[in-house]
């Protein structure tokens, strides 16, 4: 079978309608998609620094807690131990001075 050129050159022409018809609408929708997805990737970046910004004022505030909270430690620990040093050294002298006492009344 031969085709003329006529009718060969008609169905290309009927090829490429239907491809243009059909394809521009998807092209155009993906040159969108894409610049969609730059924009979502623009967003992810940005929401990913605000997240380690936060991050980052987060760790700055439990440090200073911590700091507090080894300072009181420290405070409290100094505190007890002058205290417990103090009613030692009390009780201790107490009995000391009634030893000597009940060791001078017994000479």
């Amino acid at each position: 079978m031969k085709v003329r050129k006529e009718k060969l050159c008609e169905w290309l022409e009927n090829v490429l309608c239907i491809t243009e018809h059909y394809m521009d609408p998807i092209m155009r929708a993906g040159c969108g998609l894409a610049e969609s997805v730059g924009e979502l990737i623009a967003e992810r970046v940005a929401d990913q620094k605000t997240i380690i910004d936060l991050q980052e004022q987060i760790i700055t505030e439990k440090d200073k807690q911590l700091s507090k909270v080894q300072e009181t430690v420290k405070t409290g620990l100094k505190t007890y131990a002058s205290t417990v040093e103090q009613k030692c050294s009390e009780a201790f002298s107490g009995r000391v001075q009634e030893t000597v006492k009940s060791e001078m009344k017994s000479y």
